[in-house]
């Protein structure tokens, strides 16, 4: 996983699929990590980021 700061939001992409890179605010990447860590699965009713790189 790689994070990158770009014009004040965060950047994610996983190193074997580059070309796939998701945008978050830093609160919209807070608040993932915390549904991460309280074990929110992937049926979590949450739209936390905004896939495509915009």
């Amino acid at each position: 996983m790689e994070l990158a700061a770009f014009s004040g939001a965060i950047r994610l992409r996983e190193s074997t699929a580059p070309d796939v890179v998701i945008t978050a605010s830093p609160r919209q990447l807070a608040a993932f990590i915390r549904a991460v860590k309280a074990g929110a699965g992937a049926d979590a009713d949450a739209d936390v980021f905004s896939p495509g790189g915009s």
